[in-house]
Formats: structure tokens, C-alpha cells, sequence
């Protein structure tokens, strides 16, 4: 997944452009809508994505991670989420 950011300006909505897997469009799309993340899918099969804020950010990239991430690297994030909360 390709991911291209038109502004660093934290202070102001940062516009990413997002080429995903159509299969995994309509997940994504509906994932950030219930994050509250404004979000519109384009013609040619892109999202497009405003963040607001760097936790909007933080959770446009835990939405794809989840989707693009192998199953090992998952369990290997969970597993040191574990242990530094212990």
C-alpha cells in the first residue's frame, strides 16, 4: 500500500492519497469512518484520507498495518505491546 502524505503541517488536515487492493478498499474506508477520519474512496480505486491530527495519523497506519502486515509480524507487535505494559 502506497501511501502519499501533501502536507507535513500537523496544525492543519493533511491529505494522504492511499492506493490499496479494491478487496481491501471498502474495509479500510469503513474502519476509518468509525475512527470518525474523513476519508473518500476516488474513481481510480484510491483513498483518499484527511488527518487532523497525529493520532489520526497514528490510526490511518494501524488500519493498514492490520491489512498489510503478515500474520507474524502482528503477533510479534501484540507480544511486545504484552510486555511493555507489564
Amino acid at each position: 500500500m502506497d501511501a502519499q502524505f501533501n502536507s507535513s503541517d500537523t496544525d492543519s488536515p493533511a491529505s494522504q492519497l492511499i492506493a490499496v487492493p479494491r478487496c481491501d478498499r471498502w474495509q479500510i474506508f469503513h474502519r476509518l469512518k468509525e475512527l470518525e477520519i474523513s476519508c473518500r474512496c476516488l474513481a481510480d480505486g484510491r483513498l483518499e484520507i484527511a488527518t487532523h491530527s497525529f493520532t489520526d495519523q497514528l490510526q490511518v497506519w494501524s488500519v493498514l498495518h492490520q491489512l498489510s502486515a503478515t500474520r507474524s509480524q502482528l503477533v510479534r507487535l501484540l507480544e511486545r505491546s504484552w510486555s511493555a505494559s507489564a
